[in-house]
């Protein structure tokens, strides 16, 4: 895929951030509805989007340089990069508070604070085209250099390194963390899914379908990575052993494209050409769910537990239902007394006394979800953590140095958020392992 078919899938992402940020609280309708919301802009290519640290909504827009800030009641202000079109693609939530963006046309690296300040940093690579970029467990900033078949890594002091790819040609686009510590990226036009170390490691494993056209990827709730392969018609699993699973979609001819991991602890993608959203359950059942007015493009899970999902060819955006609705509790009734009929009197006989012991029904307990650990960064006496889980979930984070306990801390996370984590602990490099406790068990080694 060369850059004018890279062009084409930023040009195809859409969200309306302000529908997603703004609208009101209603009852859940059923799993797989759709609710269609204009675009407020027509015809404004707004590109991927994240929840930033200041609890505001944030997206690119691709076509006219522009990075845009949404309130949750709604208010947007708009922040224009400038110095021609820079093309803003890829978008996170950075480890430093700040949002970070990739600047796919103009070779550079942005970062724009919460009041609007606009940070760039060049790639030293000329015409690399940045593409996608995440949050490594490293507390650093990773992106994929899909011209110049490059890993780079930028830290939030905006220093850049980059690591070349084994093969050549390969277009990496997708990145995203996995529970090893390492980050795993896609190689569109290589046919594999790749590995690096935070340390510049690479390994590759190569892709059983040949053309399969790896596009996304995303951690799942299960401990695995997720991809699509937009060539071969499939969802892709792969384990963090190399163990790869492809799962078909449908319909043989559709091409699946972004991934979100969702609320109900499933991920859900969109279709470049389909006018659908599928999803697909950690042991690969995969449900599809029409939308009306055309295929999807980007996709993501909004802060209101929803799949979000663009409509490119209809200036569209469909919010997706992803949980079941609970049903109201039923009245309580009143039982009727039968009628009383007199009876004679019985002689009375001597019987001893009844003891009646009432057993409360017990509430019905939410399925645990692992917690997910996104990213570590060490303080002279506190470690902290960021944290985040597909549906709502709370419980402890216990750091150890060999057997011992070296602290603990509390959290409790919003379906699809990412918080962090204040655990106190001296200061002293070495391994250790983090164990999130949410009544599964999740424990990731980190090097600090």
């Amino acid at each position: 895929m060369g850059e004018d078919m890279f062009v084409r899938r930023c040009l195809l992402a859409a969200l309306a951030v302000f529908a997603l940020a703004g609208a009101p609280a209603q009852a859940a309708p059923p799993v797989g509805s759709v609710t269609e919301l204009i675009a407020p802009t027509s015809g404004s290519q707004n590109s991927a989007l994240v929840l930033g640290a200041d609890g505001n909504v944030w997206y690119t827009r691709f076509l006219d340089a522009t990075i845009v800030r949404v309130t949750p009641a709604g208010v947007a202000t708009e922040f224009p990069i400038g110095g021609g079109m820079p093309g803003p693609s890829g978008i996170v939530a950075g480890p430093d508070g700040n949002v970070w963006f990739t600047e796919s046309a103009g070779n550079r690296i942005g970062q724009i604070t919460p009041a609007g300040v606009i940070t760039e940093f060049a790639v030293p690579t000329a015409s690399a085209w940045p593409a996608s970029i995440t949050v490594g467990l490293d507390g650093n900033l990773w992106f994929t250099e899909y011209a110049a078949d490059q890993i780079a890594r930028i830290t939030p002091a905006g220093v850049i390194t980059e690591f070349p790819l084994p093969s050549p040609g390969s277009k990496p686009y997708g990145i995203t963390p996995g529970p090893d510590g390492a980050l795993w990226f896609t190689e569109f036009d290589g046919n594999r899914i790749g590995r690096i170390t935070t340390a510049g490691v690479i390994t590759e494993f190569a892709l059983p379908t040949a053309a399969a056209d790896p596009l996304a990827i995303k951690a799942g709730a299960d401990g695995n990575l997720w991809f699509s392969e937009s060539g071969a018609a499939a969802i892709g699993r792969i384990s963090t052993s190399g163990a790869i699973t492809e799962f078909p979609v449908p319909d043989g001819g559709a091409e699946p494209w972004d991934l979100t991991t969702a609320a109900d602890g499933n991920l859900w993608f969109s279709y470049l050409n389909r006018a659908a959203v599928g999803r697909i359950t950690p042991t690969g059942t995969v449900t599809d769910f029409a939308v009306p007015n055309g295929p999807t493009g980007a996709i993501g899970t909004g802060p209101d537990g929803a799949v979000w999902a663009a409509q490119f060819n209809s200036d569209r955006i469909a919010r997706v239902s992803v949980t079941p609705p609970v049903a109201p509790p039923a009245p309580p009734v009143t039982p009727t007394p039968p009628p009383v009929t007199p009876t004679p009197t019985p002689t009375p006989t001597p019987t001893p006394p009844l003891t009646t012991t009432t057993t409360p029904t017990p509430a019905p307990t939410p399925t645990p979800v692992a917690a997910m650990l996104s990213g570590v960064s060490v303080g002279a006496k506190a470690v902290k953590l960021r944290i985040s889980c597909a549906r709502a979930c709370a419980g402890t984070a216990t750091l150890k140095r060999g057997g011992t306990v070296a602290g603990r801390g509390r959290f409790q996370v919003a379906a699809g958020r990412t918080v962090t984590v204040t655990v106190k602990a001296k200061r002293r490099s070495g391994r250790v392992s983090i164990t999130l406790d949410t009544g599964v068990r999740s424990t990731f080694s980190r090097t600090l």
